[in-house]
């Protein structure tokens, strides 16, 4: 998450969807840099921003707000790997416990996180609906889409790092029809925003 008041934009870092890296783009112009505490944590939703802002008498209305969306079954195989590489994670546990991806999809912790906390439904939307943010930027696009929007708020663009890249097979391989309909149940806003289908690796 980054807040400027002097540009008024507000970054929302979407989890496992490119937020590491383009939250850095704009830290010289930011005011406000998230952290591990309240109510600045780096993966805060806009709901809970929202109401921070009102509370602080900030027109949130008059920021510019941005976040990103991620093809979600190829999120998930990233949030697999993740978890398995990253000991501070709170997919740590789950993947390791977990064995194999459709036993990471079926814990009970991923189950229960994943459809209530992880998609743009409740981390970009209103308890009714109302998007809160601006604009959402598909991360399959980032490198395209992201300079435009800096420059847009007058921000030098520069290269775009990529942080905490997992590599793996394509995605597609990691699913059967059933886990590709669980995952599509949990993340509909985000499969919608972004226009996602899901792809099968071809085969030469």
């Amino acid at each position: 998450m980054r807040i400027s008041h002097a540009h008024r934009f507000v970054f929302l870092s979407n989890t496992q969807s490119g937020s590491s890296s383009i939250r850095k783009l704009p830290d010289p112009y930011s005011d406000i840099k998230s952290s591990a505490e309240k109510p600045y944590r780096h993966h805060v939703n806009a709901r809970t921003l929202k109401q921070h802002f009102e509370e602080m008498g900030w027109d949130w209305s008059s920021y510019f707000k941005f976040t990103t969306v991620r093809n979600p079954w190829d999120r998930m195989v990233g949030r697999y790997h993740y978890g398995l590489k990253n000991r501070n994670s709170v997919w740590h546990d789950p993947a390791m416990r977990a064995g194999s991806f459709p036993q990471f999809l079926a814990d009970p912790y991923v189950s229960r996180v994943s459809p209530k906390s992880s998609g743009l439904k409740t981390f970009a939307y209103s308890q009714d609906g109302e998007c809160l943010v601006d604009r959402i930027l598909k991360l399959e696009d980032i490198t395209t889409t992201l300079p435009q929007l800096l420059r847009e708020l007058d921000i030098p663009v520069r290269s775009i790092p990529h942080e905490n890249r997992t590599r793996h097979r394509h995605y597609s391989t990691y699913y059967d029809e059933v886990n590709r309909e669980l995952v599509r149940g949990w993340f509909l806003v985000d499969i919608e925003v972004g226009g996602y289908v899901f792809e099968q690796q071809s085969v030469e």
